[in-house]
């Protein structure tokens, strides 16, 4: 995950953290990513993978008032063997979070038939609310950029 100059956080390459654990990428190469790699994984990235990597991502959000780094991934790694631990997870967390992330997670995090991210984006209420909201705020940024433009034949000191 990356902030970008706007403040927005942004979903990389997930194979980049282990080529990238320096100082000066400020990546920790120290953390396991082997957690995020979906069960079925082997040598070879899809995107059924990366929608698992996806909702591990956002099982550690939901969950970071919770459980420490380590016992999210401990959990990440259960959740691979077993999805009861999934629901228990989701009993804890039904408390502060809406059935449409509770969906989304369940969803990402199946061990097998997982979503596309246009079948998340076409069904799950969460995601179309999000894409709705970044689209709103693009095309504001859009409309900011073009109204800053200055037509190369003017000067703006004329």
């Amino acid at each position: 995950m990356y902030v970008n100059e706007d403040g927005n956080l942004v979903l990389g390459d997930f194979s980049v953290a282990s080529v990238m654990g320096d100082t000066r990428t400020c990546t920790r190469s120290t953390l396991d990513i082997t957690n995020y790699m979906a069960p079925e994984m082997t040598d070879k990235f899809t995107m059924a993978s990366d929608v698992w990597a996806f909702g591990c991502i956002l099982l550690e959000l939901t969950t970071t008032s919770l459980y420490t780094q380590e016992e999210i991934m401990d959990k990440i790694r259960d959740i691979k063997e077993d999805s009861f631990v999934m629901e228990q997870i989701f009993e804890e967390i039904s408390r502060f979070y809406s059935s449409d992330i509770i969906s989304l997670l369940r969803n990402t995090l199946k061990r097998n038939k997982r979503p596309t991210a246009r079948e998340l984006q076409d069904k799950n209420n969460y995601v179309q609310e999000c894409v709705k909201r970044s689209d709103a705020s693009q095309l504001e940024k859009r409309k900011r950029r073009e109204s800053i433009i200055i037509p190369k034949d003017q000067s703006m000191f004329t």
